[in-house]
């Protein structure tokens, strides 16, 4: 994993102060002589002259001097790495301070810094980034504008060492914004070389080399090649190459590194404990590993001579992963058990391989949650009964920790990471309890119900808490529900604009909004900060990970209806059947062959060939998701999928149940799956039965429909945008809403209305959206694959904006901060639920959105839909849903059968995008 393939001491820029001048001349010979030393990295020298002025303005009571030098003396342990004395150092100027009350803005921030690099070094990151946010409020109120660049890159540092890579990011791109100008900056290097950090992190890798040669040029010029800077681009040059798999060019860097720090300091200094660790890594990837070991010893033993317990615990972590490579298990265990120990604050035992911290021990998070894990996958490897059980109570303990750690990040794209990262332990921890129900068959529920657990761990975790965030909003104070809600629509406005500006690289506008952005987020963080303190039952709700269990989703569900809830790994997929009566987890056939399965039934579906190309892969897929499971579809006419990776993107309605004979040729004929069960579906059974707290109530069978329509445009087939063009005329968008208008009428409901044409603006409907029971919105839409937040409805522009397109998109960002009530949003549009599949989170479409604004239910598309079939299809859902009554579901089912029936040659393609997803 990245996370351990080296520990990166990038140089921190130091915020120094001028000195004033001294009296005496015979000290200010001293103070010479130690500047003269420092320069030169003569520091323990330095000191010894520093000190006896110390001395002297003690005895003189000149504090002012005294403070100054005593910080030199500070900054100069800091230079040479000597961790011990540098604690009591920094500890004695803080008491010194407050024993002469001398708390000057000066001194305040170097304290602030002090302790900062102090905690950083314990391996307390949290610790020190409080100290630096801290100099940071000094400096503002001060207006110290020089000094804050440097904090600002400080603090990104610290936010990157917590994983926190996108603020990491923000807190750097703002303090190169104000040090760009000045080329030739070293301060301006360390920036980027952090940067390079950030993005290496982010698996960004031409990003990450980019700033790193943008770094390494600037020091080169200005430092030259024998320089501490410089020799710090070597080692990140060397660390991109080898996320890169070139390991040639990684082991030339390192070898520059360790051959300049051996001349420059010692053989025995941290920075050749570093190299070597680095050296270390890359013979792991080339499976050298009596080399890798070699070099992780030697790096170990200097590192113990430091006391440093982030670096030793990589060490071991490292240790035990050569082991595990060699399936040298006890060695392995071993090794991480030491790990755990210097990683801990307070846990002790190295040796009981079934002993674990609590979740509350750690001191560096990431460290702490890679070695569970890879302690339990081994345990899981072992196999037997106990192992097994030691791994499942290790997979619990990562699952607290996950937990906490989601509590602590605010940005967006953090949590995808830890999404990311902790997919990869539910996956593990899914297999191990069903490895459990082999071993010990009288406890099947029990694990059974724990592998559940685990499931929707991994499933739209995202979302869930942001749901829990809004109910847990909904007893605050009006005016700061509205300050929030002011606050999210100006950081999706301000991320739209950046989206506009990015697009038209218009690079002065990006800097702006990048800016703009930057201070919006602080603000939220600030505010979140404050409601989480002044509010206990606010923080208590957002907080609350507790899931619901398998008992009260039984208790919601129909009695004719049956969950299926998918759980799919490269190496073994799972069903959890869950109906009124029982739980079953069933392994599913085809292992890593699922996903190809999936993917050509999900290609033969949108395409117009005849019954015999698309009828073998529905088939097939039927074999893999559901013939394992036919015997609990018995007396069930509703099936509820949750679904994960892959599966997101298929509807389940178009599978076959049966083998067709080769001469079928009507569509209508084939044994399709919605001929027996109404299809619905979700991304967590949690979020299903989820209630949502509400502001007001909407008017009961309220409806409200808006079509662009787009009547100036050339007329279009499908309902997509073509990017960057004006969009095209949907003509049968305007008559869609007018049929459905009418069988309103016809129920005898008046609460209705109609937004067509240049009156269906995204500023329209973000006003009156949020009154209606019915959202129904017929237009254009277009997904974004790789950035899902780019995603868009699109509306008719502004009056003042008929040529400017871009200013009616209602970007899938802005949608999160709206406020719907409604029982149903439609989106009768291209491609409204298909998106990027982000592990662990599940698809990101534009109908995710509309759940958390605030609609139970959602209808939307997985492909391009055309215009004129599409309006017909809406009007006879409509049709269904008010004059026969039907639940959402079961009149999207009526819709589809009747559609087909009708039309005996229309493939699925025709009538199987549309899909819903919502609450019970």
């Amino acid at each position: 994993m990245r996370l351990f393939q080296a520990l990166v001491f990038t140089p921190l820029v130091f915020i120094l102060f001028v000195d004033a001048c001294h009296s005496q001349s015979k000290i200010n010979l001293f103070q010479r002589k130690a500047d003269s030393l420092t320069k030169v990295g003569r520091y323990a020298e330095a000191n010894n002259y520093l000190k006896k002025a110390e001395s002297y303005y003690n005895k003189t009571a000149n504090w002012k001097s005294y403070l100054k030098v005593h910080r030199k003396i500070i900054l100069n342990l800091i230079y040479s790495g000597e961790f011990d004395s540098l604690e009591r150092s920094v500890y004695s100027i803080q008491s010194k301070i407050d024993t002469l009350n001398y708390d000057t803005i000066e001194f305040k921030s170097f304290i602030s810094f002090a302790f900062s690099y102090l905690y950083r070094l314990k391996g307390d990151v949290a610790k020190a980034l409080k100290y630096d946010l801290n100099a940071l409020k000094i400096y503002k109120k001060e207006k110290r504008n020089s000094r804050i660049p440097k904090l600002l890159m400080n603090i990104g540092v610290s936010y990157h060492s917590l994983g926190a890579y996108d603020i990491a990011e923000n807190y750097l791109r703002k303090a190169i914004n104000s040090l760009e100008q000045q080329s030739n900056n070293t301060t301006l290097s360390s920036i980027y070389n952090n940067l390079a950090l950030v993005y290496r992190s982010k698996n960004k890798l031409n990003l990450a080399l980019e700033f790193a040669n943008k770094s390494i040029a600037i020091r080169k010029k200005h430092l030259g090649e024998d320089h501490s800077y410089t020799d710090y681009s070597h080692q990140l040059l060397g660390l991109i190459h080898q996320e890169s798999k070139n390991f040639d060019k990684a082991l030339e860097y390192f070898n520059i590194n360790l051959r300049y720090r051996e001349k420059k300091h010692s053989a025995n200094h941290l920075l050749v404990a570093t190299t070597l660790l680095n050296i270390g890594n890359v013979y792991s990837e080339q499976k050298k590993f009596d080399l890798a070991l070699k070099n992780y010893q030697k790096s170990l033993k200097i590192w113990k001579t430091y006391k440093q317990r982030e670096p030793i615990t990589n060490l071991y972590y490292l240790i035990g992963e050569l082991h595990s490579k060699q399936r040298e298990f006890q060695k392995s265990l071993y090794f991480y058990q030491k790990a755990l120990v210097y990683n801990s604050s307070s846990f002790k035992d190295s040796v009981n391989f079934s002993s674990n911290p609590n979740s509350n021990q750690y001191l560096h998070s990431r460290f702490f949650l890679q070695t569970l894990k890879s302690k339990a996958s081994v345990l899981q490897s072992i196999g037997d009964a106990k192992s097994l059980q030691v791994a499942l109570e290790t997979y619990q303990l990562c699952d607290e920790v996950i937990q906490k750690l989601r509590q602590q990040y605010v940005n967006y794209r953090d949590k995808l990471t830890l999404a990311n990262l902790s997919a990869e332990i539910y996956e593990q921890a899914v297999m191990a309890c069903h490895q459990m129900t082999q071993k010990q068959p009288a406890k099947e529920n029990q694990y059974t119900a724990l592998a559940f657990q685990f499931s929707e761990r991994n499933k739209a975790s995202i979302l869930r808490e942001a749901l829990q965030e809004a109910n847990a909003k909904f007893d605050l104070p009006a005016n700061l529900v509205e300050q929030e809600r002011d606050l999210k629509i100006n950081l999706a406005y301000y991320e739209k604009q950046l989206a506009n500006a990015q697009n038209r690289k218009d690079s002065t506008k990006v800097v702006r909004f990048q800016n703009k952005l930057f201070d919006l987020n602080r603000e939220r963080e600030q505010m979140t900060q404050m409601l989480e303190k002044r509010y206990p039952r606010y923080y208590q709700l957002k907080y609350n990970t507790q899931l619901a269990d398998i008992a009260a989703i039984k208790k919601r569900l129909p009695d004719k209806a049956l969950l299926v809830e998918y759980f799919t790994t490269d190496q073994k997929s799972f069903a959890f059947v869950v109906s009124k009566t029982q739980c079953k987890m069933l392994a599913l056939p085809g292992g890593k062959n699922v996903r190809k399965i999936i993917r050509k039934y999900g290609r033969n579906l949108k395409t117009r060939k005849p019954v015999a190309y698309f009828a073998p892969s529905a088939y097939a897929a039927y074999e893999q998701l559901i013939q394992p499971l036919e015997a609990y579809l018995k007396n069930k006419d509703q099936l509820i999928v949750v679904a994960d990776n892959a599966l997101l993107g298929i509807p389940f309605e178009a599978l076959l149940s049966e083998k067709v004979p080769e001469t079928t040729r009507s569509f209508a004929d084939l044994p399709f799956l919605i001929k027996q069960f109404s299809f619905s579906y979700h991304y967590s059974a949690n979020l299903m039965v989820q209630p949502m707290l509400r502001n007001a109530q909407s008017q009961q069978n309220s409806f409200l429909g808006f079509a662009p329509v787009f009547t100036k445009s050339a007329t279009g087939n499908t309902r997509d945008d073509n990017v960057g063009t004006k969009p095209k005329s949907l003509p049968y968008t305007e008559k869609e809403i007018d049929k459905i208008i009418e069988v309103f009428k016809q129920q005898g409901q008046t609460n209705i209305q109609a937004v067509l044409h240049q009156k269906a603006t995204e500023e329209a409907f973000k006003k009156v959206g949020q009154n209606f029971r019915f959202v129904h919105l017929a237009t254009h839409s277009i997904t974004n694959s790789k950035r899902p937040e780019l995603a868009y409805i699109q509306f008719e522009p502004t009056p003042q904006n008929q040529e400017n397109f871009n200013e009616g998109r209602l970007y899938a960002n802005e949608i999160y901060a709206l406020h719907l009530n409604a029982d149903l949003v439609v989106l009768s549009s291209c491609e409204s639920g298909s998106g990027k599949i982000e592990r662990g989170e599940g698809m990101m479409g534009l109908n995710r959105g509309f759940l958390y604004a605030g609609a139970r239910n959602v209808i939307y598309s997985l492909w391009k839909v055309n215009d004129r079939p599409t309006s017909a299809f809406m009007i006879r859902f409509y049709q269904n849903l008010l004059q026969q009554k039907y639940a959402f579901h079961k009149a999207l089912q009526q819709t589809k059968l009747q559609y087909l029936k009708k039309n005996p040659q229309n493939r699925p393609h025709d009538w199987a995008g549309f899909l819903i997803i919502g609450q019970l």
